[in-house]
């Protein structure tokens, strides 16, 4: 074999081996793409933080496009007929579980013209309060669910988690305190004493 020839049969050898490994690097890229969109990684964020009826702890996923036909069937529903009260509440906590804080609140003052003593729907209004970062309209309507019923368990839950949010750790060791004295057995009282013991 000539000088040549061998030359020639070197560069080309280096030349597959050139294309080898891009190939494998490539094979490589594809399957790690492959791996991260299968573990979720190329997903829609999500946001947390959401207050399922009153619980700070339940994760709330944002605005979810799926209940919007729910939304728009239900918001005919109210305005045919105001004065369904049921229908209304029922509106109010979906807008508040969809992301929709202003709208909810919106219902919910609606219901509590009529029922104006309805501690839950004063603390589902005050988380929505919450989730805009409106503490002190959050504070204050979650204070007068607590007045209107004193054992609202939940409510005083909540009254300390805002407390904390707002920079007032003594008033939101207050709270979760009476909480647990409500019923020291219950879920909401053994995430109180959690949050308790950490503060």
């Amino acid at each position: 074999m000539s000088k040549k020839d061998s030359n020639k049969l070197k560069t080309e050898k280096k030349e597959i081996n050139s294309v080898k490994i891009l190939y494998s690097v490539l094979g490589l890229a594809v399957v790690g793409l492959i791996v991260l969109y299968g573990s979720g990684t190329f997903d829609k964020p999500e946001t947390i933080g959401k207050i399922n009826q009153g619980e700070f702890d339940e994760v709330h996923k944002g605005v979810d496009l799926t209940k919007v036909n729910q939304i728009n069937q239900l918001e005919a529903e109210v305005k045919n007929n105001p004065n369904d009260l049921e229908k209304v509440a029922q509106l109010g906590h979906l807008l508040n579980d969809s992301g929709f804080f202003e709208r909810a609140i919106e219902k919910y003052q609606m219901y509590l013209i009529a029922k104006p003593d309805d501690a839950d729907v004063m603390v589902d209004m005050g988380v929505c309060y919450f989730e805009m970062k409106d503490f002190t309209n959050a504070i204050s309507t979650m204070e007068k669910a607590i007045s209107v019923n004193p054992k609202h368990q939940i409510g005083h839950f909540n009254l300390g988690i805002v407390h904390l949010s707002a920079g007032n750790q003594e008033k939101a060791v207050e709270y979760w305190k009476k909480c647990v004295d409500l019923d020291p057995n219950s879920r909401i009282a053994q995430k109180a004493q959690e949050l308790l013991n950490n503060n």
